[in-house]
């Protein structure tokens, strides 16, 4: 659409970048051009920020619990 061609900047990821850790969702053309199914990628990356928050809940509560043992020998 014409809109599109109006924008300025455009965002992406490196194909040759993303094919090392998600190979699946690369496609190389008979030029050797490399494309990104972007629809592919959605998936992966909410997996990723499931698992990142999971983590972070994991530290916090280790943290909590630092805490709590600093105060009880620091009284």
């Amino acid at each position: 659409s014409d809109s599109i061609l109006q924008l300025k900047e455009d965002h992406g990821f490196i194909a040759q970048e993303v094919e090392k850790v998600i190979p699946e969702i690369v496609r190389t053309n008979n030029d050797d051009k490399k494309a990104i199914n972007y629809n592919g990628i959605t998936s992966v990356l909410v997996k990723a920020i499931q698992e990142q928050q999971v983590m972070l809940k994991e530290l916090k509560a280790e943290v909590d619990k630092l805490k709590q043992e600093c105060k009880c020998k620091c009284k």
